[in-house]
């Protein structure tokens, strides 16, 4: 960050960045690629900018993938369900209500105090399993 960046730029600049990628998870070091002609040149500041992101609940870090995305939806019926594609890497956040409740059901049981929950999926995306490229439909 250089002198005349503040906080909220730098966190400016990579949520556009993630835009610019829907569907895509992105690193913490793909994001510093992109954000060094605007003068972003640390990787730590490109670290403390998502974690700032991530508490405010802008952005889901994909823990498979060790990259971020925007969050699609800002509120939830219960925990976000990140679906990623292990053929093309796309990345696309659900929503279910039932699972929240079966997981804060799960915890409740165990008396854990769940505070928060993603949940990961992985697979194959639609157009993945439609196309041969990535094998025969399904």
């Amino acid at each position: 960050m250089t002198p005349s960046q503040s906080r909220s730029s730098v966190d400016a600049l990579i949520l556009q960045a993630l835009h610019r990628e829907t569907g895509r998870a992105i690193g913490a070091y793909g994001l510093l690629d992109r954000l060094r002609p605007a003068g972003v040149n640390g990787l730590p500041t490109v670290y403390r900018a998502l974690a700032r992101l991530s508490e405010a609940g802008l952005i889901h870090r994909v823990e498979c993938l060790n990259a971020y995305v925007v969050r699609a939806h800002r509120t939830h019926a219960g925990p976000p369900v990140v679906a990623v594609c292990d053929a093309c890497g796309a990345v696309e956040e659900l929503t279910s209500p039932g699972i929240g409740r079966s997981v804060a059901a799960v915890a409740a049981r165990a008396r854990f105090a769940l505070e928060t929950a993603v949940i990961e999926v992985n697979g194959r995306c639609r157009l993945c399993r439609e196309t041969k490229e990535f094998g025969e439909a399904t």
